[in-house]
């Protein structure tokens, strides 16, 4: 672990507002060229993943475990400004389970198709299963923006606390 955690540890106000929200915005954690080499290697697996899945440009794309396919996405895993939040909500015991990127081009002005996302809580079976009121907290998702999501249309993100 990269000794640089130790600038950013969860404070008493993130886990409060974790607590009370599930979830913590933070905001500009990546610089610039970490940004351009994330989007270089997202932009080259969107390419390889739309051929071999003969998607067009304007369709979804989800690829599932993409997290070894560029060492620009492993360097996240352990990032020195978010990874302190991570452990300070879960403890020490983490595990990736899941990964997923996505990428979802604007829509020609014209189109009707739209996104087709819907509302959904993520780890769908597990929430299944459980059979307590509330669950506990099980895991965590760490998610990184590359484009201005403020904009409509792009597939954007919500929480609903």
């Amino acid at each position: 672990m990269d000794i640089a955690c130790l600038d950013y540890l969860l404070a008493e106000a993130e886990q409060l507002e974790f607590g009370r929200n599930g979830l913590l915005i933070l905001e500009d954690v990546l610089t610039k060229d970490q940004i351009n080499r994330l989007t270089q290697a997202v932009d080259r697996i969107d390419g390889e993943e739309r051929k071999s899945r003969s998607i067009d440009q304007y369709g979804k794309l989800s690829v599932r475990n993409f997290v070894g396919r560029d060492e620009a996405f492993v360097g996240l895993i352990d990032y020195s400004k978010t990874f302190p939040k991570v452990f300070g909500i879960l403890g020490w015991n983490i595990q990736i389970y899941y990964s997923h990127m996505n990428v979802a081009h604007p829509e020609p002005p014209d189109s009707d198709r739209g996104l087709g996302l819907s509302r959904h809580q993520d780890a769908a079976r597990i929430n299944m299963e459980m059979e307590t009121s509330p669950r506990p907290r099980l895991s965590v998702k760490v998610a990184y923006f590359m484009s201005d999501t403020s904009i409509t249309g792009l597939g954007n993100f919500h929480v609903i606390p």
